[in-house]
C-alpha cells in the first residue's frame, strides 16, 4: 500500500545518476494469523541473464534498487513499513545522460505461497546546465575597491532542481556563492575583485553543481594597485601670452 493505496507499480520519477530516492510502502497482513514474507532483489526482467540476487555491498553497481527490511513476519492484522530506493548508478559508471530503468520484484508469502509481482520503475538523468562564462579578467583595480562582474548559471533540465556551490578565494567575492535553481531558470551571480593586497592574482576556483555530480572551473585575475596610475590621462595646461 503506498498513500493509502494498492499498487502494482511503484514510479520513482526522475533521479540524478548517482543520488537517492526513498519511498515508503506498507505491507499489510489481514489475517488472523501471522504471516512471514520475504521479498526478492528487484531484477531487470528485459536482460536474459538477470535474476533476482541480493547486492554483494550496499554499492553494488547492477543493483538499482533495494528493499529494506526484504524479510519480516506480521503479526495478524498488523502492519509494516517497507523502505525501497532507487539508486542509479554514477556518472562515472554510465555513457548516457538519460536512463530509464524498469525492474521487477516479487513479494512472497512464505504460509501460503502466494507470489504478488510488483514493478519498479525510475529515470536517472545527468546535470544539465550552463555557465555564461568562465574567464574573468579584472584589470588593475585599488587596493580595498570593488570591481564587479556577472556570471550566469542556467539549469536546462526540464525535471530536477540543480544546487551550486561556488568556493571562496582570497580577494575575489561571489554573491550568492550557494543556491538552488529551479528547473528551466537561472540564476545571477555578482563576481567582485575587492583586493585586500598588493600584487597580480591569477586564481581558479570550483562551481560544484549538486553536490559534486558536475563541477565547472572559473578563472580570476586582477591587479591590485595603490593608484590607478594608468588611467590618468595627460591634460596639456594652457599657457596663455598677453602682451603689454
Amino acid at each position: 500500500i503506498y498513500e493509502n493505496k494498492e499498487i502494482n507499480e511503484l514510479n520513482f520519477g526522475y533521479v540524478y545518476f548517482g543520488q537517492r530516492r526513498v519511498m515508503q510502502v506498507t505491507i499489510k497482513n489481514k489475517c488472523a494469523t501471522s504471516r512471514s514474507f520475504v521479498l526478492l532483489p528487484p531484477h531487470d526482467p528485459s536482460e536474459l541473464n538477470s535474476s533476482p540476487r541480493a547486492p554483494s555491498t550496499f554499492d553494488d553497481p547492477d543493483i538499482v534498487f533495494t528493499a529494506v527490511p526484504c524479510e519480516g513476519v506480521l503479526k495478524p492484522f498488523s502492519s509494516t513499513v517497507v523502505s525501497f530506493i532507487f539508486g542509479p548508478p554514477s556518472l562515472t559508471e554510465v555513457n548516457e545522460t538519460e536512463q530509464m530503468f524498469n525492474h521487477l520484484s516479487t513479494l512472497k508469502v512464505v504460509e501460503t505461497k502466494q507470489n504478488f509481482d510488483f514493478q519498479l520503475t525510475g529515470i536517472a538523468l545527468s546535470p544539465d546546465f550552463l555557465v555564461s562564462g568562465i574567464d574573468f579578467n579584472f584589470g588593475r583595480q585599488i587596493i580595498r575597491t570593488k570591481k564587479s562582474k556577472s556570471l550566469t548559471i542556467e539549469n536546462r533540465s526540464h525535471y530536477l532542481p540543480i544546487t551550486f556551490n561556488i568556493r571562496e578565494v582570497a580577494q575575489f567575492r561571489f554573491v550568492p556563492h550557494t543556491g538552488t535553481i529551479k528547473p528551466t531558470e537561472k540564476k545571477e551571480i555578482t563576481v567582485s575583485f575587492f583586493p585586500n593586497n598588493l600584487g597580480d592574482f591569477e586564481i581558479s576556483t570550483i562551481i560544484d553543481i549538486s553536490k559534486g555530480l558536475a563541477k565547472q572551473r572559473i578563472n580570476l585575475t586582477g591587479v591590485a594597485v595603490i593608484k590607478d596610475i594608468e588611467n590618468k590621462k595627460f591634460k596639456r595646461v594652457p599657457i596663455y601670452e598677453t602682451d603689454k
